[in-house]
């Protein structure tokens, strides 16, 4: 079986100048996993996933930190730039975070190559392009367990 008769044709995609709480909040309120980000030209140039908004090393859930940043009431220190730094954080964009090494397939990569990649590499959703790297859909978990 191939990538191209179970993958998903309606990818909601995010830009590298989006900004992350507006894609987080994307991500929470479709159920998503993650999203293929793209350029003007719909060729795949990131991805980005909930691991994206975990940081490993200190367990730091980006939009929940960006939530509580902009509940603070900062007086700024002696230069008055706190508040200017809590915007910084809190307009990150995309580019910043998204993961910019994306594994793709193609519409008729096999689905055993599919079920590697996700088992040997912890990645889902895999972005499906073409042969000039343009999304064309995307394959998740989800969509392997439909044909079960």
């Amino acid at each position: 079986m191939l990538v191209q008769e179970i993958m998903t044709l309606d990818v909601i995609t995010a830009k590298t100048t989006d900004n992350v709480k507006d894609i987080a909040s994307i991500l929470f309120k479709k159920n998503l996993t993650g999203m293929p980000v793209i350029n003007d030209d719909n060729e795949v140039v990131g991805i980005l996933t909930e691991y994206d908004f975990i940081n490993p090393d200190l367990g730091l859930h980006i939009p929940t930190y960006i939530d509580f940043l902009q509940s603070l009431d900062m007086k700024g220190d002696a230069t008055g730039n706190y508040q200017d730094k809590i915007d910084n954080l809190t307009d990150a964009t995309v580019d910043q975070i998204m993961t910019k090494e994306v594994k793709t397939v193609h519409p008729t990569t096999d689905l055993k190559e599919v079920v590697k990649l996700i088992t040997t590499h912890h990645i889902n959703p895999i972005p499906v392009v073409d042969n000039h790297n343009k999304l064309k859909g995307i394959v998740s978990r989800s969509d392997l367990l439909k044909i079960i």
